[in-house]
């Protein structure tokens, strides 16, 4: 149920915020200004609220309160299984040891910062530019590119964070970007890596 969700609720999204001539119509001559490009000639999903025919506002609307929806139901259930992680460990503390424990709190932790980044990094600005397009708030391409920059960072700030927080990782990686440290002794040179 979950993968067919998964898979199909994008899709069904991306129908009703796919373009028609309408939608093209109404964001065409705005696009052309901003990005001197025609909105035909590239990928766009476009959702208008105001101004056009009543079936592509139902559209619009329907796909905001769908993506909106799914958004916050996997961020809960997300929340949802943290907790329920936690209080398993906890009930389990008595039968490990010392280093276990300290092993999943690093867990915990690493959990809770990849909970934190998507919901900070994705979700936020793409919640922020519906709903001010939603109430029909001028927000200028300033938040759109922020939205962009934002996703990118993601995929650099995943794998980042888990270095952070996992100590064995950190480790590493610091062992690979520091210089060797070498000593002399008598007619032997020892280069011992970092």
């Amino acid at each position: 149920m979950i993968s067919a969700a998964h898979y199909y609720i994008p899709k069904v999204i991306m129908l009703l915020m796919g373009g028609n001539e309408e939608k093209f119509g109404y964001a065409s001559k705005s696009f052309l200004e901003v990005y001197e490009v025609d909105i035909r000639e590239v990928n766009a999903f476009i959702n208008v609220y105001q101004g056009t025919s009543s079936i592509t506002s139902i559209l619009s609307y329907t796909a905001f309160s769908i993506f909106f929806i799914t958004s916050n139901i996997s961020l809960l259930v997300l929340i949802l299984l943290r907790y329920l992680i936690i209080q398993i460990l906890y009930k389990n503390k008595d039968k490990m040891s010392e280093k276990v424990r300290s092993l999943h709190q690093q867990l915990i932790k690493a959990l809770t910062v990849q909970l934190v980044i998507p919901s900070v990094v994705c979700l936020i600005p793409s919640f922020l530019t519906l709903i001010l397009s939603l109430f029909g708030i001028s927000y200028g391409s300033w938040l759109s590119d922020v939205a962009a920059v934002l996703y990118s960072v993601f995929s650099f700030l995943d794998p980042l964070s888990i270095i952070v927080f996992v100590p064995a990782f950190r480790r590493k990686v610091k062992k690979i970007f520091s210089k060797p440290e070498s000593y002399l002794q008598p007619n032997v040179i020892v280069v011992k890596p970092a």
